[in-house]
């Protein structure tokens, strides 16, 4: 029997930034709709939400690389799976810096509730 290579989205869910672990610990306020969450770890951030984003920018910005190239990503080792998301990843923060800044700086300011 012919072994099975894994799904693309199976091999590139282990590059994703992790979300919080502590799921249970958290508490919906009634009033306002928003999550309180009683854990004090960075992953709750804005800046790690940003993260998160630009990470899953630079993954889809592989996909269609590779889709390009008419590989497989199972034909593709880890380490270069790797290394590709980053230099997708640095050239988005490249692209995107004024927007990074401009977020910076809303939310150091505490003016968050603008959304801009």
């Amino acid at each position: 029997m012919k072994k099975k290579h894994p799904n693309e989205f199976v091999i590139f869910d282990q590059f994703l930034l992790e979300d919080c672990k502590n799921k249970g610990k958290t508490t919906l306020a009634k009033d306002s709709g928003t999550v309180n969450i009683d854990c004090i770890c960075y992953r709750h951030g804005p800046f790690y939400q940003l993260k998160q984003k630009i990470r899953k920018e630079a993954i889809e910005l592989t996909k269609y690389h590779l889709r390009q190239n008419n590989q497989k990503a199972y034909e593709v080792k880890d380490e270069d799976l790797e290394k590709l998301i980053k230099k997708k990843e640095s050239r988005l923060r490249q692209k995107y810096w004024k927007m990074i800044l401009k977020f910076g700086v809303i939310h150091g300011l505490g003016l968050s509730w603008l959304g801009i």
